[in-house]
């Protein structure tokens, strides 16, 4: 919870220091898959305490690992595309 509200305050401090803007920038899409990142391993975390708690040990523990090795890949493979589309413009 803490790293959403660090997030929030950190998107709504940034926005305040550049020109407004009628169209969605760069830096809204990076925010904004920042905060569904957390959200997600958040949720995760959840579903895996509830697995936990219904007896399903080995159906959490599956995936928790999935999890640790898809949610890693798939935000290094954000930052791959994001970043040198960015920095072109």
């Amino acid at each position: 919870m803490t790293t959403i509200l660090t997030l929030t305050a950190m998107f709504s401090g940034i926005r305040h220091t550049v020109p407004r803007v009628s169209y969605i920038s760069y830096l809204d899409i990076w925010m904004v898959i920042c905060l569904l990142y957390v959200n997600f391993f958040m949720f995760e975390f959840a579903l895996v305490v509830y697995l936990k708690s219904r007896k399903k040990v080995e159906l959490s523990k599956l995936l928790e690992k999935r999890c640790r090795i898809v949610f890693p890949l798939t935000f290094l493979l954000f930052n791959v595309l994001y970043w040198p589309t960015v920095c072109t413009i």
